[in-house]
Parts: C-alpha cells; structure tokens; sequence
C-alpha cells in the first residue's frame, strides 16, 4: 500500500471526501422532502384550525354550505366578484360562469331555431304552378 494512505491523518480527509460525496449524492431527495413539508404545512392552513367536537364539526360545515350558496347564488346572478370566478379569459374561468354559459347557449339555440327551426311555412295565398313553399 501506498504509505500516503496509512494511518488516521491520511483517513479523515479521504473519509470527509466519501461522506461529502454521499451528502451530495442525497441532497436532491432532502429537496424533494422539504417541498413536501411544504406542501403539507400550506394544505394544513387551508384547512384551518382542528374541529374535534361535533358542534365544531357542525359550524364548520354551516359555513361552508353558506358559502357554497353565496358562489351559486352569484353565479346564478352573473355577480363575478369572487376570485373563485377566476378570469373570462380563461377556459377555467370561463366555465365557472353559470348565467354567462346559460346567456350564451341560449342566443346560439336561438339563432339555431331562426334559421333551421321551421318545420311548414305559412303564407298569405295558395301557392302558384312551380312554386315551392317548402323551407
């Protein structure tokens, strides 16, 4: 052997270089499970304070519900306020806007029904030889 690797002084900075390398080489997974740490913290604020009794359980849900009516309620009213509507110019957007999508469908129906809708054609006098009333 090499007498430059014999003895402690030359092991600590060939096993300070090993266990370098080995931290290095797991670096990029601490990354991964300190996003996750994240994600986990910001998903447990979105969900509020614990609710351990039922009557918290309760009031909970009374609030949600409330505030699922109140987003129906301006959907229905084409009232978009709230950031859950999102912007028109998006597809997401877009198909959160209940009376706009109703408005809409309903003008193209009607257009539809204008141009293809009829199924006889009334007229004032009987039709003459080689007249076709049919649409």
């Amino acid at each position: 052997m090499n007498p430059e690797q014999l003895g402690v002084k030359s092991l600590k900075p060939r096993l300070s270089n090993v266990l370098k390398d080995q931290i290095l080489l797991q670096l990029p997974s601490l990354n991964d499970v300190e996003s996750e740490i994240f994600a986990c913290k910001t998903q447990l604020q979105r969900l509020g304070s614990p609710r351990t009794t039922a009557g918290e359980r309760r009031r909970y849900l009374l609030q949600v519900s409330r505030e699922f009516s109140l987003l129906m309620k301006a959907a229905v009213d084409g009232e978009y306020n709230h950031p859950f509507f999102g912007t028109s110019k998006s597809e997401d957007g877009y198909r959160k806007r209940l009376r706009a999508r109703v408005q809409n469908t309903l003008t193209e129906f009607e257009q539809e029904m204008r141009v293809n809708g009829q199924d006889r054609v009334i007229v004032d006098s009987p039709p003459t030889d080689g007249e076709d009333i049919r649409p």
